[in-house]
């Protein structure tokens, strides 16, 4: 290797091991790195920030946080509380449940923003520790974020990386996700089954709730709905007319911001996780230089291209920095090596999964961890490292075993 390449790898590198064991200042670390390993590739450097991925992404925080707004999300966690009385072990599988449909609709981080509070909220009129619901929501999110494109950024690296659009990212990913799953949520009431005892007398306080004092502002939500189904119309529909999906997200945002009027639209604009965008951005640039620096075979075993070892390999890396940062640094490198612009499905869809089921496997591993974790801290509910991975490691052991088999199945 020449001296660029070796400088490139190396600022590459120290940043990647630097934003793993310094996470609380990850952006500005990303941001230094990115620049170093820029300035050693000027010409090409802003040519990797993938505008399509960051465009959709904001597009989607815009809708998810006018959604939050709503109150649409606590209604429904405190109505389903009261209709399965108050048992704890359904209510787990049901926030669970709910979870990982808003991630799916709108992301896994802001789906901990939409679940979290309520849970915490129920786990203490039913005297029980909020630590069940706040792991199986923030695991359940990896696998929502995972099931579509607009679920969670390392699913919008992957699809602009590969060229798929909507439909396809969803039939492929489905089948394995679907089983996944079914066993993880069997998983789930087996680990946290025995701390979930409580009286009938704290039943009876789920069922005092009056879920019509949380009903959704109906002003804002009528807007709020119609736009969301209008644009996830939109984006499985795009690739049929080859639209960019970032421009359906960012044409979604855009029109709920006029209907809901300049004062609502500066809170929805509020709640896009600016700094996170800043983040991926300094990722693009980092992983552009090792494109441009031609030293991918040193970073990436010949043995990840196989379904199988590449989605243990993701989800290994994911768990140890974090599922956006292992989606980002890998998904070129295997595009690569696979030689073709939009790689088969075996390529692409192990990463993506192992990505998602192998971030769950820590505190700091997914971002909706990360999310779910400060949500709980800020109520007073504080969760150590180990505290938190020592349920999630077993619950992503146990998903990433169940997508092994079923990636072998023929013909998936």
């Amino acid at each position: 290797m020449d001296t660029v390449q070796v400088l490139t790898l190396a600022g590459f590198l120290t940043t990647l091991v630097l934003i793993t064991v310094w996470k609380e200042a990850r952006t500005a670390l990303v941001l230094c790195g990115a620049v170093f390993v820029a300035v050693l590739h000027p010409s090409t450097a802003l040519s990797h920030i993938d505008i399509g991925v960051l465009g959709l992404w904001l597009g989607m925080l815009v809708l998810a946080g006018a959604l939050r707004q709503t109150g649409l999300s606590q209604y429904l966690a405190l109505w389903s509380a009261k209709a399965v009385r108050g048992n704890p072990v359904a209510i787990l599988l049901v926030y669970a449940a709910l979870a990982l449909l808003f991630s799916a609709v709108v992301g896994s981080v802001p789906a901990m923003f939409l679940m979290v509070p309520v849970s915490l909220l129920v786990a203490v009129e039913l005297d029980i520790s909020p630590l069940p619901f706040v792991i199986g929501e923030a695991v359940a999110a990896g696998l929502g974020g995972a099931l579509t494109l607009v679920g969670d950024p390392a699913s919008m690296v992957v699809a602009s990386t590969f060229g798929v659009d909507y439909t396809t990212y969803l039939s492929s990913v489905a089948p394995v996700l679907g089983l996944t799953a079914v066993f993880f949520f069997g998983t789930l009431v087996l680990v946290f089954r025995s701390s979930l005892k409580v009286t009938n007398e704290r039943k009876a306080r789920i069922l005092d709730f009056d879920a019509s004092r949380s009903r959704p502002d109906q002003a804002l939500l009528t807007p709020v709905l119609g736009v969301l189904v209008l644009t996830l119309v939109g984006l499985v529909v795009a690739g049929w007319f080859q639209v960019p999906v970032a421009l359906v997200a960012l044409g979604g945002a855009g029109l709920l911001l006029l209907l809901t009027g300049p004062k609502d639209a500066l809170k929805h604009l509020g709640e896009a996780d600016w700094n996170a965008l800043v983040f991926v951005a300094g990722l693009f640039l980092l992983v552009g230089g090792l494109l441009d620096s031609g030293v991918l075979g040193v970073l990436l075993p010949a043995l990840a291209l196989f379904p199988v070892p590449l989605l243990w390999f993701s989800g290994l890396l994911a768990a140890l920095v974090d599922n956006v940062t292992a989606v980002t640094v890998l998904a070129p490198l295997v595009q690569s090596l696979a030689g073709a612009p939009v790689s088969p499905v075996p390529v692409w869809l192990p990463l993506v999964l192992g990505g998602a089921l192998g971030g769950s496997a820590t505190l700091f591993g997914a971002w909706a961890n990360i999310a779910a974790a400060g949500i709980a801290g800020k109520s007073g509910y504080k969760l150590k490292f180990w505290t938190f991975t020592r349920y999630t490691l077993l619950l992503s052991i146990v998903n990433l075993l169940v997508a092994s088999v079923v990636l072998l199945i023929p013909g998936l």
